[in-house]
This record gives structure tokens, C-alpha cells and sequence, in this order.
């Protein structure tokens, strides 16, 4: 398909309409910047455009693909022109596709590394002991991947205190000194991971479950056990914030699955559309709006499945002698040309097309 070809006929059918770009726009209805890059050859119109401007300028939409009126040297040319117009697109959408793709990987690889530097980062603790001659309270430790905040609390004793001294037990039973403190009889302290002056964050976890206190009073001393209780952690999947959901619509969900899954059954298809091998009619049914398209050269026949409805165009001599809409289930008939009374025999054949793959 050539669309600077297709670009100057619409401009052509558009002055011989004595219309200009923006009278052209407002009857489909589009901007007058779609129109412009149609005509200059920028853009191809969509396949519901299409049939406007086919009613429009009383062609084919075949004729507007291919961009010439039908003759006896172009007419089996632009009778295979729709085919070959939806293979041009599928590649320039098989294109897009993989770009999508790409960025779709790489939005997936950040947000995994995000996710697992992230997760489970940040603990809070609570320091708690309560014995006969000391307590704790309002003790915390907060931790993240990088750094450590230790606060012992408030230290009551029933002995004037010395001193304290922070301390854990290794593997093998040793005392492994952290920190003493004296003022206010209060530990605080805060490490980097990397640097490590106090605690080693590669063997956290055991250090927290193996903190010791050494209270040392004026004549005596008590060596206690610190209890750590985790307070929090980010470490769920999803928020435990309570979250309501609209009920969806099962039942519509259901109901387009099953009519899309009868087109796969009935006809050829890949992504973007699906064709049906006929020598009389040409059956087309696009994924992009949803639309089954029934052409024979002189009666086109644009179905609706979902709102059970069908769009009707026959020409003559390439002008549109007769166009309607019709709405099944409303009952709903919409002349717009021609006289539309016998419109039931009209399309009984390709109502039963439409049959023969919905149902």
C-alpha cells in the first residue's frame, strides 16, 4: 500500500467535494491535523475511518487503500489491497510490540532489583528487661541494609550505677565487647554497614539474638540478657493496609472471552486480526476495534458482536446508493441513504456469515 498514493486521492475525492480539511475532519469526526497527515501521506486513517470516509466520498474502501478509482487495469489489485494493507500494519505493530517489550523487561529487571534490595530493609526492635534490681524501658533498635540505630532507654536501677557495658557472646561462648557507656547510664550508638566499629552486619541476626548487658554498681556487678522483640518489618508482599475492591463483572468478562474464542475457532488469525478463506466474500475481523468486516466488491457489511449490531454499504459504479445501521437487540434501524425497507432480505446472507461463526 502506498499511503502518500492514498493521501493524494483522499485529497483529491475531498476537493471534488468542494470540502476543506476541517469541514472533512468535523464530519467523521477527527482533527484537522489527522486529515493533513492523511492527504501528505503521514498516516493511514484507522479501519473505522475508513468506512466513514468510504460513505463520505462514495468509494470502496479498497479504492481508498488503494488510491484510485476501480478500472479494468487496477481491479485485481485493489480487490487484494485490504489484505495486503493489514499484513503492513501487523509489521509495523510486530515492531512496536518488541519495543514494548524491551521496556517491559527492563521496567521488570528494575523493579526485581528494587524489590530485593528493599524487602525486608528496615527492622525495628523493642529492648525490653524486667528484673528485681534493673529495668529497661523505651528501648529501640532500628536497622536497615546500611545502617544500625541503637538506643538502650532509660536504664532503672535499685543501686547507684558505675557504668554499663554492651556486649554479645560469640559462637564459641567468648564475650565480644561492643560498647561502655556512663553518662546518664544510657547506651546509644550508631553504625555503618561497612565500617563496623561496633557490630558486624554480616552476622546481625545472631548478634541481635545474643545481646548482654554488664550493670556494674559500686560494690557489685549483674550481667543480663537482653530481650528483643521485632516490632516491624517490611517484609510482605502485599500491604496489610485493608483494601476494598469493586466487585467486578464477571458475567460481561465471560461473554467476550467466548466470542473471541469462537472467531479463533472459525477463522485464520494471529495478533492483530483474523481472515477467512472465501471465493465469493472477503472476511475480516480485526482485534483493534473489535469489528467482523463481510466485502464482496459491491455490499460491505461492518459487524458488531459485542453490541450486536451491523453497519451496511452497497455501491454502484463506485457510489454509495445504499447505507444503514442497524441495532439487533434494540431492534433499531438507522437509514442514512438510499430506500432501506427491504434491508432484512438484504442481509440475511451475510447475517448468516456472522451466524456460522458466532453461534
Amino acid at each position: 500500500m502506498n499511503q502518500e498514493k492514498m493521501g493524494k486521492f483522499i485529497a483529491e475525492l475531498r476537493k471534488s467535494k468542494n470540502l476543506t480539511q476541517q469541514e472533512l475532519a468535523d464530519l467523521i469526526p477527527v482533527t484537522r491535523e489527522a486529515v493533513s497527515k492523511w492527504e501528505r501521506g503521514k498516516r493511514c486513517p484507522d479501519p473505522q475511518v475508513l468506512v466513514k470516509l468510504s460513505e463520505i466520498f462514495e468509494v470502496t474502501i479498497n479504492e481508498l487503500l488503494y488510491g484510485e478509482e476501480k478500472n479494468k487495469e487496477n481491479n485485481n489489485e485493489i480487490k487484494n489491497i485490504s489484505l495486503n494493507f493489514y499484513q503492513e500494519k501487523l509489521k509495523v505493530k510486530k515492531v512496536i510490540k518488541i519495543l514494548i517489550g524491551i521496556i517491559f523487561l527492563i521496567l521488570v529487571s528494575f523493579l526485581t532489583y528494587y524489590f530485593i534490595i528493599t524487602y525486608n530493609s528496615l527492622k525495628t526492635y523493642l529492648i525490653t528487661y524486667d528484673g528485681e534490681k534493673i529495668n529497661l524501658e523505651e528501648g529501640i533498635l532500628v536497622m536497615t541494609n546500611e545502617e544500625l540505630y541503637f538506643n538502650l532507654g532509660h536504664v532503672i536501677t535499685s543501686e547507684p550505677l558505675k557504668s554499663l557495658d554492651l556486649f554479645y557472646k560469640d559462637k564459641n561462648g567468648e564475650d565480644v565487647w561492643i560498647i561502655s557507656f556512663v553518662d546518664d547510664s544510657t547506651i546509644i550508638f550508631t553504625d555503618f554497614n561497612g565500617y563496623n566499629r561496633y557490630i558486624d552486619f554480616n552476622n546481625i541476626d545472631y548478634i541481635i539474638n545474643n545481646l548482654y548487658l554488664n550493670v556494674n554498681f559500686e560494690d557489685t556487678s549483674e550481667t543480663i540478657k537482653l530481650k528483643l522483640t521485632k516490632n516491624f518489618s517490611n517484609d510482605y508482599l502485599i500491604s496489610k493496609k485493608e483494601v476494598k475492591y469493586e466487585s467486578m463483572e464477571l458475567k460481561d468478562i465471560e461473554y467476550d472471552e467466548a466470542i473471541i474464542n469462537k472467531i479463533k475457532e472459525k477463522l485464520t488469525c494471529n495478533d492483530d486480526f483474523c481472515i477467512m478463506d472465501n471465493d465469493k466474500y472477503e472476511i475480516v475481523y480485526m482485534f483493534s476495534n473489535n469489528l467482523l468486516m463481510i466485502n464482496d466488491g459491491n455490499i460491505s457489511l461492518v459487524y458488531d458482536p459485542f453490541n450486536k449490531s451491523y453497519t451496511y454499504v452497497k455501491y454502484s459504479n463506485n457510489n454509495i446508493i445504499k447505507n444503514y445501521n442497524y441495532n439487533i437487540e434494540e431492534n433499531k434501524l438507522e437509514c442514512k441513504i438510499g430506500n432501506c425497507n427491504n434491508y432484512e432480505e438484504e442481509v440475511k446472507d451475510y447475517l448468516k456469515i456472522v451466524d456460522s461463526i458466532f453461534n
